[in-house]
């Protein structure tokens, strides 16, 4: 399942906004926060997740840290007034809990492919599953992101977000 989110934020053009969901996306690589899980057939437990966002290339995959955001920027920002911007990303989050023993137990991870799309009709975050339980849904996801971005604008105004057009694969 493929969804479309269309993101505005008042008095902000599409450049601006392209450039806060960046340095978002950067700042959740790594973030762990804890979450309650449940794997297999126990009973619920406390589990670290930890998010791993890396921008793909030509094919490969590039950690996408505060340095590669930077540089993300400046050449959208030095780029044509009236040129488009696509972006792609892969997420992945990982889930893992210790046992009473000490032993590091890894879950099933989930993985999704983000596409950043900007220009003059507006910016667009693709959302498109590619393996996993789903443990955090693309919505809670986009929510992540979007509070990442705000707190990078350092402005009062929120950034809307509309669903535009949920597609089947």
């Amino acid at each position: 399942m493929r969804y479309s989110f269309r993101l505005w934020q008042e008095r902000t053009g599409w450049v601006k906004l392209t450039s806060y969901l960046l340095v978002a996306l950067s700042r959740i690589n790594g973030l762990t926060d804890r979450v309650l899980v449940q794997p297999g057939h126990s009973p619920p437990i406390r589990a670290v997740r930890e998010f791993v966002v890396s921008r793909v290339v030509g094919g490969r995959e590039i950690v996408f840290d505060s340095g590669a955001a930077l540089s993300a920027i400046y050449h959208l920002r030095h780029s044509e007034p009236e040129q488009s911007a696509e972006f792609r990303f892969r997420v992945t989050i990982k889930y893992y809990y210790r046992t009473e023993g000490g032993r590091v137990v890894t879950l099933r991870y989930d993985r999704y492919e983000l596409t950043l799309e900007g220009g003059k009709e507006g910016v667009f975050l693709i959302v498109q599953k590619l393996s996993g339980l789903a443990r955090t849904d693309p919505l809670a996801l986009i929510q992540i992101i979007l509070d990442e971005a705000q707190a990078a604008s350092g402005i009062p105004r929120p950034i809307n977000v509309s669903l535009e057009r949920p597609d089947s694969p």
